[in-house]
């Protein structure tokens, strides 16, 4: 199996390349608003859900010089818990243009109280608002998500997997916070 990369790398690919005239629906560009959706197919693990985020996070900006100002994670349709995961992207610019709204009021509607069930009520919501806390607060303001693992959670986590214990270094080099010292690795296999 290739690494995530190569398979995050190949699924914007199929998303955002504009010669591609099977799939290039959508046009993105630099200046517009977008959202991404990330969608756990049931077998990930929030762990590995994370690390894909960031992933997927750091090509589109590298990559493709998009930076969504909405991300969305979480399992919203499944297939049988399968261990596997979808991107979507949408130009919220786009959507505003072609309903001749603004693309705030698309947001509004984003960020509107739900009782659905599956809609996402975690840490990555209104990236701009966030940002903006943190200025207030005199922090950093890089838009690297710090997604759903908390400083608080860390202290408690122990991987039981050495696999996922491999990929700690760079989970918490990519979401710059420490990883606990309380954590020793399992044993190998």
């Amino acid at each position: 199996m290739p690494p995530p990369e190569e398979i995050v790398k190949e699924m914007l690919l199929y998303l955002l390349d504009p010669k591609d005239t099977d799939r290039a629906f959508v046009k993105f560009d630099p200046s517009d608003d977008v959202a991404m959706l990330i969608n756990n197919l049931g077998g990930l693990s929030n762990l590995e859900l994370e690390a894909l985020t960031n992933i997927v996070e750091t090509q589109l900006k590298n990559d493709w010089n998009l930076a969504p100002k909405r991300i969305y994670v979480g399992t919203f349709e499944t297939s049988l818990n399968g261990p596997g995961f979808s991107v979507t992207l949408g130009n919220l610019s786009s959507i505003a243009r072609g309903l001749n709204m603004t693309s705030a009021e698309i947001f509004e509607l984003l960020d509107a109280p739900t009782t659905a069930p599956a809609w996402p009520k975690n840490g990555y919501g209104n990236i701009e608002k966030r940002q903006e806390l943190n200025v207030a607060k005199g922090e950093e303001t890089e838009t690297q998500s710090e997604g759903p693992i908390r400083e608080s959670f860390l202290h408690t986590f122990r991987p039981h997997n050495w696999r996922t214990f491999q990929y700690f270094p760079q989970i918490f080099s990519e979401s710059k916070l420490t990883p606990p010292t309380s954590v020793q690795p399992p044993d190998p296999p």
